[in-house]
């Protein structure tokens, strides 16, 4: 039970064997090939929930690390700072951190970016002299006049780096130049981020700093960049890649990796081929379903005392979890489920379209050809409500 635990530490499963290599993949996966060619490169990573992102930053880690001359680090900001609170500065400081580790104590300067570092890291107290209430001019007159601040005709496509941003960029470049191999930051759990503007701010930001400073960047980003006047976003980054869905089809390659995942986690004894293949047909690919779809599927069996996941313990998971999946639809994106259903047609517009994608309801297939599909686990609810009405 404890294989097919879908929260479970992506590590941990990469730790004990059960990565399985995704159809077309290299011997190196393409992260960390772009990494060795251009070390100063931004990537971006964008996918839904559970595709496996996490676990692709996690493989490609120890890959750039073996390359001569390179350093990776892999950094789940969620660990280390609220995402509720994210904003520009706070992936330089992060960055700042990881180098700290890497640079030397000298000379005195590199020093210095080290314990500034630590002060944006924890906090530090400063005294400010207090002010009069009614300044004065140099000549010791009271200032009787004010000042009218007349903003820039042009304005730069993209915006300037912030006093702080500048500030930090500083200190980044002085760590950075103290290292002599490359270095490129994995930066983990920004797709989590539900505030877009926060998260532009952020890459204007923090990313062209990073880049500034020549350190190699890949980010899991939101997958709200895909859609709409967003994916503008992208642009700041010299590669974008979206992991999507797997394609579930019976003869697709994508379909044989997925009962190769099932059976590096479960020998035929316990779960046999039948079951492996609609767990896989029902997962629609999502890698995190089909763990917890294994996962409720070796319940059914464990609370009817069999030792082997039959085919109706899998119908009984799949029933539950697109009942959880349904809860909480309303009339219009049912209508829209629907629509896509029976007529293949989905363009994601509107803020509710792009959450029918963001929480699996329709998942994407990158192609070619690209297309969207129902989640397979509620097709059925939707034929049913269909077929009632």
């Amino acid at each position: 039970m404890n294989t097919f635990d879908a929260a479970a530490n992506p590590r941990k499963a990469v730790n004990r064997g059960f990565y399985v290599a995704p159809p077309a993949r290299g011997k190196k996966s393409a992260i960390a090939l772009r990494a060795e060619i251009e070390p100063s490169s931004t990537q971006m990573i964008v996918g839904g929930v559970g595709a496996g992102k996490t676990t692709e930053l996690l493989v490609a880690e120890p890959e750039i690390e073996a390359v001569p001359d390179m350093y990776a680090r892999y950094v789940d900001v969620s660990q280390r700072h609220d995402l509720r609170k994210m904003d520009d500065g706070v992936l330089l400081v992060i960055a700042g951190v990881e180098l700290a580790k890497l640079a030397p104590d000298q000379p005195k300067e590199v020093h210095e970016a080290k314990e500034q570092f630590r002060k944006w890291e924890r906090g530090y107290v400063v005294s400010v002299p207090i002010e009069d209430d009614y300044p004065e001019d140099d000549d010791g007159e009271p200032r009787n006049y004010h000042y009218v601040h007349h903003p820039p005709v042009l304005e730069p496509p993209l915006p300037a780096f912030a006093p702080g941003t500048q500030e930090k960029l500083i200190f980044l470049r002085t760590l950075r130049a103290a290292i002599t191999p490359h270095v490129v930051l994995i930066l983990d759990s920004l797709d989590r981020m539900t505030d877009v503007d926060r998260f532009r701010r952020v890459v204007h930001q923090d990313v062209r700093a990073l880049k500034a400073a020549r350190v190699g960047l890949v980010l899991v980003g939101p997958a709200r960049v895909l859609y709409g006047p967003d994916r503008a976003i992208a642009d700041v980054f010299d590669h974008f890649t979206q992991q999507s869905a797997v394609d579930v089809t019976p003869a697709s390659e994508g379909h044989g990796f997925l009962l190769r995942v099932l059976r590096k986690r479960a020998s035929a004894d316990m779960l046999p081929d039948p079951s492996c293949e609609r767990l896989a047909r029902a997962s629609g690919g999502v890698m995190r379903d089909l763990m917890s779809l294994a996962r409720r599927a070796g319940e059914e069996a464990y609370v009817e005392g069999s030792d082997v996941i039959k085919p109706k313990h899998v119908e009984a998971a799949v029933d539950a979890f697109g009942r959880t999946m349904f809860f909480g639809l309303r009339k219009p994106e049912i209508d829209k489920l629907q629509q896509l259903r029976t007529r293949g047609q989905f363009v994601p517009t509107t803020d509710d379209d792009i959450a029918l994608v963001e929480t699996r309801r329709v998942l994407e297939y990158v192609g070619p050809p690209s297309r969207f599909a129902v989640h397979p686990c509620i097709e059925a609810l939707l034929a049913a409500l269909a077929k009632a009405a």
